[in-house]
């Protein structure tokens, strides 16, 4: 037995005092208590043992992905255990916990300087993965942002865990979207399930994933600047935006309130979480996925110093937060068919021929309902 075998089987608490007395039932998987501390020690997991199941990563190969979140934490974890050299392309904007958090698994960190024309490094991390995995021997590169296998992990494990702990009664089940692979998994797997399930999607204010108008946001584990290839809107009954503000207000009450230090995409699922629990029906069963831990944002969202410098006053009473979150209005979907019809399609160079593999590989899973896959 590993720490890996730790991966999954995260509890499913109550909130008790988020919302008013007479609300819907609110719930939070509770997914920082994964080893590795997020909600993607799941899929990186599931990948990685899949690509050593069917021989695309080798037992000495190099894992090498481009990502300044809780994925490359997950890569230098199970690198750590199984005994693999990771590499991580990251950009200036990685917060500087989440790189101690790699090295300290023994991670080698590649900075990408250089933005490109719109003055992003999206697309130069991409490409400068997809290179370092052209020219190092034995490399794999899980290829996150297109990979199927993010959906497949949630559709064997996150889900059945979800509703086993609702006891089958769930109404509504809210998530939030970057590579999408959480909803497009939890979606197909509540759509046989339990169809009377409604999953609702959130993502940032200034996102391009619902939206075409983008701009910069704080928060993080949230958002893509276009929409991804796991998103299958079929897939989603509302959508919803949340800004930096109610996002890092709902955070703080989560943690002062309920114990929970929940990272900023968090504090967004929740907030979504309340607007359900004050709109739906008082026996209404609310559960939100929160993605991951706290401990990586005590510099940013829990530090009143820096949320002054971004010019953001986060010190809300909980009766604001309800009020705000009451008030919020689902995005409509025509608006957002419109983007994401409109959006050009990203498509990075050199991108890796075993993500096709592996794509196949969860898409016959899903749509089996069954998989020789090792399960999270």
């Amino acid at each position: 037995m590993t720490v890996l075998d730790a991966v999954g089987s995260t509890p499913l608490v109550r909130l008790e005092k988020l919302a008013p007395a007479g609300s819907a039932a609110l719930f939070a998987k509770w997914e920082a208590l994964n080893p590795g501390g997020s909600v993607k020690d799941r899929a990186a997991k599931f990948l990685i043992e899949e690509a050593l199941r069917q021989g695309l990563l080798r037992p000495d190969g190099v894992i090498i992905e481009a990502t300044s979140g809780n994925f490359g934490i997950a890569l230098a974890m199970i690198g750590a255990v199984l005994g693999h050299r990771v590499i991580i392309v990251v950009d200036p904007k990685l917060p500087p916990a989440h790189r101690r958090v790699m090295e300290a698994y023994g991670a080698e960190i590649v900075v990408v300087t250089e933005p490109d024309e719109s003055g992003g490094y999206f697309r130069p991390r991409l490409e400068t993965a997809n290179r370092l995995a052209v020219e190092i021997e034995h490399a794999f590169r899980p290829d996150q942002h297109f990979s199927l296998m993010n959906a497949a992990a949630h559709y064997q494990g996150t889900g059945p865990e979800i509703l086993s702990q609702m006891e089958g009664r769930l109404d509504y089940l809210v998530v939030a979207v970057s590579t999408a692979g959480q909803l497009r998994g939890l979606s197909e797997y509540t759509r046989r399930h339990s169809p009377a399930t409604r999953v609702i999607g959130v993502d940032a204010v200034g996102s391009g994933i619902f939206a075409s108008e983008r701009h910069a946001y704080l928060q993080s584990g949230i958002g893509l600047a276009w929409p991804p290839s796991n998103l299958d809107l079929d897939l989603v009954d509302a959508m919803y935006q949340v800004g930096d503000r109610d996002a890092f207000a709902t955070c703080r009450h989560l943690a002062r309130r309920e114990g929970l230090l929940a990272g900023s995409s968090s504090g967004s699922v929740a907030f979504v979480g309340l607007h359900l629990a004050q709109r739906a029906a008082p026996g209404a069963r609310i559960a939100c996925v929160l993605s991951d831990t706290g401990q990586r944002y005590l510099e940013t969202v829990y530090d009143d110093g820096w949320l002054a410098a971004q010019g953001l006053d986060v010190d809300l009473p909980l009766s604001e937060v309800r009020s705000r979150a009451a008030a919020l209005e689902p995005l409509s979907r025509g608006s957002v068919l419109r983007a994401v019809s409109a959006a050009e399609p990203f498509t990075p160079r050199h991108a890796p021929a075993t993500t096709a593999v592996l794509n196949s590989a969860a898409e016959a899973a899903m749509a089996a309902d069954s998989s020789p896959m090792a399960a999270v």
